[in-house]
């Protein structure tokens, strides 16, 4: 199948607090592609607030169907799957589905390890997850002989390779470490936004 992406959708598992028994939560944020990186920031501390003080929905779903019987469960999960297989999914399950949307990002920088490469679900239509990990410092030698110390984060992708072509992978990425380069590009509203044609 072959779609057009309506909304620019991104999930991330966050904890309440940052202790081993503190409940996980689940945000999903909606962005404009026209949003710069204040907006980015400012709507991504807003839904983790919100998270945080109110609760999640997709974690109150799962805990619900957690509590079914085994035998519904199941059955409850084959009727989401046939529903999703029709993109029949009513848009409330949808608004709260970790597996539909257009990234999952998990900072594993907070929890002090290394970025991992996480598989990408065969439920749903989230095409992308990335990993970011914690900060390190690394001695380099430099082309005059002195020693600086750098700082880098670490960061891994996987991608569904069904999404676009290597054309476009190659595309994307150079745009990305584009933007890592001269972030200030970010603070900046695009000139003109291109819409999916499908």
């Amino acid at each position: 199948r072959i779609r057009a992406r309506r909304d620019i959708e991104v999930g991330m598992t966050i904890k309440q607090e940052m202790t081993v028994d503190a409940p996980e939560s689940f945000v999903k944020v909606k962005f404009e592609p026209t949003d710069t990186l204040q907006d980015v920031f400012e709507k991504m501390n807003d839904a983790i607030a919100k998270s945080r003080n109110e609760g999640s929905g997709t974690v109150d779903t799962a805990t619900f169907l957690g509590k079914l019987p085994r035998f519904l469960f199941n059955f409850a999960i084959k009727v989401l799957r046939v529903l999703d297989y029709f993109e029949l999914l009513p848009k409330f399950l949808l608004d709260i589905s970790p597996f539909h949307g257009s990234i999952i990002i998990t900072d594993l920088g907070s929890l002090g390890i290394k970025p991992v490469y996480h598989h990408i679900y065969n439920f749903g239509t989230v095409p992308i997850f990335l990993a970011i990990g914690a900060r390190r410092r690394v001695n380099e030698v430099l082309t005059d002989g002195s020693v600086a110390q750098r700082r880098y984060i670490d960061f891994t992708v996987v991608s569904d390779e069904r999404v676009c072509d290597g054309f476009h992978y190659a595309k994307g990425i150079r745009t990305f470490k584009t933007l890592l380069r001269t972030p200030e590009k970010l603070e900046i509203p695009p000139e003109s936004v291109a819409q999916d044609v499908y």
